[in-house]
C-alpha cells in the first residue's frame, strides 16, 4: 500500500471487502486470500451502478499487487542436506478453513513422498518439521500454494573465553540479606565450588555432564548477586536473591572440552518445560543467549521472539533479555560507522514483552573505540519489529581497546566468578542483562503487589526521568533504549518534595478511552499566566501478538495526551501534538511510539504553556482492524517535577483531596509517597 494508507482508517477495507486480510509483511505491505469466488465479487463491485468515490479511494491506496512466490517462500542455507527445516503455513483465523489448509498440505506433502515428522503449536506460532531433508524436496515443497516460509533449524552456541583477574573473591556477606524473591537463569549452569551456588534452590540439567561449560553461567549468576561490589561500585541494594539453574546450553570451546549445540526447538521444549514446573513462584528469568545468524528484520517477529512472548504471556512471567553482541569485525564506533543491519539485535531479543537489554561502555582508554557511557562496541541495537524500542534498556557491559590492529579487553571489561569463586573479566550484553534482571528483582522484592508491567514501568520511568543522559530521538533510542536505571531502588520508588509520580492503572475496551478532566496541575508552577515544568510519562500495556502478522506482529495501541483543555479544544502538550510527515503511519511508527506496548514521554517546558484552560491527561486504545475487541489493561507513570523550591508534591495532593480523588499510597516494604489511582 502507498505510504498515506497503512493506517487502519485509510486501507482498502471496501475493495477487500471480499478478499481475507490473513497476515502482514513489512509495513504497508499485507497477505490476502484470494479465490474465485472472491475475484468475482470484487469484479462485480467495479460495474458503473455500484462504483463509488470510496472504491476509488481503495484503488489509488494500492501501490502494488504481486504474487507471493519462492523467494519469500524458502530461507535455508545452501546445503545439499538440511537436519532440520521448519515450515510454516498462511493462518486464515478460521478453524474450518484451517483445518482444511491443513488438509491440503498434507496431501500436497504425500505426493512428493514426504512426511512431518513433528508439529509444534505455541500460541500464534505453528509450524511443521521435516527431518534430514534435501533441497530438491524443498524446492518441490515451496510451489505448494499455502506455504508461507521454509526455514533451518537454529542454534544457540556458547563459546566463552575469560580473562583471569587472579584474586578470588569473597563478598562482604554483612552488607546483603537474603529476600524471598526467585530468578531464573537459563544458561551454562552454574559451577557448585562458586560461592553463587549457594543460593541455587534448584537446578534442572539438560545437558549431559561431558558437554558442559558452566564458566558463561557463572559469570552470569554473580553478576546478578554481586555485580556491583565485584566491580567496586557503590552497592545501594542490599538484597540477594534465590536462584533456579537451568542448565541448558551446552560447551563451545573446544579447548574446554567436547562440544555441540542447543536447537532453537530443543530450546522451546526445555523452557516450556521449566515454566510449567516454576512459573507458578518464579516470575523474573534472565536469558543471556541469542541466535546471532538471526537478526531483526522490518517484516516480523523472530520465531524465537514470538515463542518468548507466548511463554511470558501464557504463564504470566517476565524475560529479561540480552540484546547479542556483534562478533564480527568492525566493531562499531559512537557515533556508529556501520551502515547496514550487521550491529541489529538477534533474537529471541525482538520479543516485544520482554526487557531487552543493550550494554554501555563503564570504563575507557586511549585505545578504547568507544567512551564512558557510550554503547559497547559490540552491543547490538534496535529497532526491533515495527520499529519496537530495542533495547528497552542498557547497562554496563564493556568495552573494547584497539592496538596495533588486535582488540583487547584488559581493563575495559567487566568483572565476574569463574569457577573457585575466582574473578574473570569479559565483555558482552550477557553480562549488562543481569545487572537489569539484578534492577527488577530488587523493585519486584519492594512491591507489596506483584505486578510485572507496573514494575518494568517503574524501572523504564527511572531510567528516562532520573538516568544519566536523556536519549529523545529515535536514533539515541536504537542504541540506549531508554537508558540506564539509577543504582538505588530508593531513587525509582520514593519521591521528593518538588515532584510527584502519579500510577495510574485501569483496564480498558478498544475504542474507547479515559480521561481525567481538571488534572491537579501544581500551583507552584504557575507564574505570569504561563505553566512550567518537567514531565515524564512512561506507559506499559498488555500486548496482543500475533506471528502472522508480520509488521503488524502487535495488535493493540494506546495513545496518550497529557495537555490543556481550552475553549478551542483539547491539544496535547506531552507528547506534543506533531505531523509526522501529514500524519503517514509509518512515521508516526518510526518517531512516535505507535503499536509499541511501551511508551515514554519526556518534556521540560522551558518557555512555558498559556494558561487558557485547564490540564487534562486521556488515555485512547485502539487496535487492528481484524482483531476482536478485548479489554486490556495498562499502567501509566506521570512524574512532573519543579526546581528545587517547588512544592510539587503537596500541591498535587491537597487539589486531589479538595477534587475527592482515590488516592492510596504505593503499597512497598518501605513507605513512599509515590500515590496510585
Amino acid at each position: 500500500m502507498r505510504p498515506e494508507a497503512i493506517a487502519k482508517s485509510h486501507r482498502p477495507s471496501d475493495l477487500l471487502k471480499y478478499v481475507k486480510v490473513i497476515g502482514a509483511g513489512d509495513i504497508g505491505t499485507l497477505f490476502v486470500r484470494i479465490d474465485k469466488d472472491s475475484i468475482d465479487r470484487t469484479i462485480n463491485r467495479f460495474d458503473d451502478y455500484t462504483i463509488n468515490e470510496s472504491v476509488k479511494a481503495n484503488i489509488s491506496a494500492i501501490d502494488d499487487i504481486q504474487l507471493y512466490d519462492f523467494n519469500d517462500v524458502v530461507r535455508v542455507k545452501d546445503e545439499s542436506i538440511h537436519k532440520n527445516v521448519k515450515v510454516m503455513l498462511f493462518n486464515f483465523n478460521n478453524e474450518e478453513d484451517d483445518e482444511n489448509n491443513f488438509e491440503y498440505f498434507k496431501s500436497e506433502i504425500d505426493k512428493l513422498g514426504l512426511r512431518i515428522d513433528n508439529i509444534r503449536t505455541y500460541g500464534s506460532l505453528e509450524y511443521f518439521e521435516f527431518y534430514e531433508i534435501n533441497n530438491d524436496s524443498i524446492n518441490q515443497m515451496s510451489n505448494i500454494f499455502n506455504i508461507k516460509s521454509i526455514v533451518d533449524e537454529n542454534y544457540f552456541v556458547e563459546s566463552f573465553e575469560i580473562n583471569p583477574v587472579g584474586t578470588k573473591f569473597i563478598p562482604n556477606l554483612d552488607n546483603y540479606e537474603i529476600t524471598d524473591t526467585y530468578i531464573g537463569i537459563i544458561d551454562s549452569g552454574i559451577f557448585e565450588n562458586s560461592i553463587v551456588n549457594s543460593y541455587v534452590v534448584s537446578r534442572e540439567v539438560y545437558v549431559a555432564p561431558e558437554y558442559q561449560n558452566r564458566k558463561h553461567g557463572t559469570f552470569v549468576a554473580s553478576t546478578i548477586l554481586f555485580g556491583d561490589e565485584m566491580n567496586n561500585r557503590i552497592v545501594q541494594s542490599n538484597k540477594l536473591f534465590k536462584l533456579i539453574d537451568v542448565i541448558a546450553i551446552p560447551n563451545g570451546d573446544k579447548d574446554y572440552g567436547l562440544t555441540d549445540s542447543l536447537s532453537d526447538s530443543d530450546f522451546y521444549d526445555i523452557i516450556e518445560e521449566v515454566m510449567v514446573k516454576y512459573s507458578a513462584y518464579v516470575k523474573i528469568w534472565n536469558l543471556s543467549l541469542g541466535i546471532e545468524n538471526i537478526i531483526a528484520r522490518n517484516d516480523g517477529i523472530s520465531a524465537a521472539g514470538g515463542f518468548c512472548d507466548y511463554i511470558q504471556q501464557k504463564y504470566g512471567v517476565q524475560f529479561i533479555i540480552s540484546s547479542g553482541n556483534k562478533n564480527s569485525s568492525p566493531l562499531r564506533t559512537y557515533p556508529s560507522n556501520i551502515t547496514d543491519d550487521s550491529d541489529r539485535i538477534c533474537s529471541p531479543a525482538d520479543s516485544g514483552a520482554a526487557v531487552s537489554v543493550g550494554a554501555i561502555a563503564e570504563y575507557e582508554d586511549d585505545n578504547s573505540i568507544v567512551k564512558v557511557n557510550q554503547p559497547s562496541p559490540f552491543s547490538r541495537r534496535g529497532p526491533g519489529a515495527n520499529y519496537m524500542i530495542k533495547p528497552e534498556l542498557t547497562d554496563f557491559g564493556g568495552n573494547v581497546g584497539i592496538l596495533n590492529d588486535a582488540y583487547y579487553i584488559t581493563n575495559l571489561g567487566e568483572k565476574g566468578l569463574g569457577e573457585n569463586d575466582i574473578l574473570f573479566e569479559n565483555i558482552g550484553t550477557s553480562f549488562s542483562a543481569p545487572l537489569i534482571t539484578r534492577k527488577f528483582a530488587t523493585i519486584f522484592d519492594e512491591l507489596i503487589d506483584k505486578d510485572i508491567n507496573l514494575c518494568k514501568a517503574l524501572l523504564i520511568h527511572n531510567a528516562k526521568k532520573d538516568g544519566i543522559k536523556l536519549y529523545d530521538e529515535a536514533s539515541e533510542h536504537r542504541y540506549f533504549g531508554f537508558g540506564q536505571p539509577e543504582f538505588s531502588p530508593q531513587n525509582v520508588l520514593n519521591t521528593n518534595e518538588n515532584e510527584i509520580t502519579l500510577i495510574f492503572k485501569y483496564t480498558i475496551f478498544p475504542g474507547n478511552h479515559i480521561e481525567m478532566k481538571n488534572f491537579p496541575y501544581p500551583d507552584s508552577l504557575r507564574r505570569d499566566g504561563k505553566y512550567f515544568g518537567e514531565i515524564t510519562m512512561t506507559l506499559v500495556s498488555e500486548a496482543d501478538f500475533d506471528i502472522n502478522y508480520g509488521s503488524e506482529y502487535c495488535r493493540i495501541n494506546f495513545e496518550i495526551g497529557f495537555g490543556i483543555d481550552s475553549p478551542k479544544g483539547f491539544s496535547s502538550e506531552v507528547p506534543l501534538e506533531r505531523n509526522w510527515d501529514e500524519k503517514y503511519e509509518k512515521s508516526m511508527i518510526e518517531n512516535g511510539f505507535k503499536w509499541n506496548p511501551i511508551k515514554v514521554y519526556h518534556r521540560k517546558i522551558k518557555t512555558g504553556i498559556n494558561d487558557t484552560g485547564d490540564w487534562k491527561l486521556r488515555i485512547d486504545m485502539v487496535q487492528r482492524a481484524e482483531e476482536q475487541r478485548k479489554p486490556k489493561t495498562f499502567v501509566l507513570l506521570l512524574t512532573i517535577k519543579g526546581d528545587e523550591y517547588s512544592s510539587v508534591y503537596n500541591d498535587v495532593v491537597n487539589q486531589m483531596k479538595e477534587q475527592a480523588y482515590n488516592m492510596i499510597d504505593l503499597q512497598t516494604k518501605n513507605s513512599i509517597k509515590t500515590r496510585i489511582r
